[in-house]
């Protein structure tokens, strides 16, 4: 399965990606928000996205926003990426269409889990429209 990582930090990015291939995902990178758009409204593109808040350009919030408001499917499954832990942060990422959100420095096996049941969800929204 396809996965977008928009992250700019280069820390971050790295340990995404090595976490991710080692859990058998195909990674797409995105330096920033308008590259992740770019992306991700492509209707072959990755349907699985780890979008950081804070990345250039167009940030995590509008990018949400967005993914959100264009028109045809199929659905992208978003789990926001930030270091803002207060619960108003999450409702305001949930909010702009975010469908999960984990606080970094993320725990591995939680991400694990996160990305998981987003690729689970996605499944059955994909039988469900076959």
């Amino acid at each position: 399965m396809k996965v977008l990582v928009a992250e700019d930090n280069p820390v971050f990015q790295a340990t995404l990606v090595k976490l991710l291939k080692s859990w058998e995902y195909e990674v797409t990178l995105a330096a920033d928000g308008e590259q992740a758009w770019e992306i991700l409204k492509d209707g072959n593109g990755p349907r699985l996205a780890l979008i950081d808040w804070f990345i250039p350009g167009v940030d995590g919030l509008e990018l949400c926003k967005r993914v959100r408001a264009f028109p045809t499917p199929p659905y992208t499954y978003i789990l926001l990426l930030t270091g803002n832990d207060q619960p108003d942060d999450v409702v305001k990422g949930i909010e702009a269409g975010a469908d999960d959100y984990i606080c970094k420095p993320f725990n591995h096996r939680e991400l694990q889990a996160r990305v998981y049941a987003g690729r689970r969800i996605l499944a059955v929204l994909n039988r469900d429209h076959s």
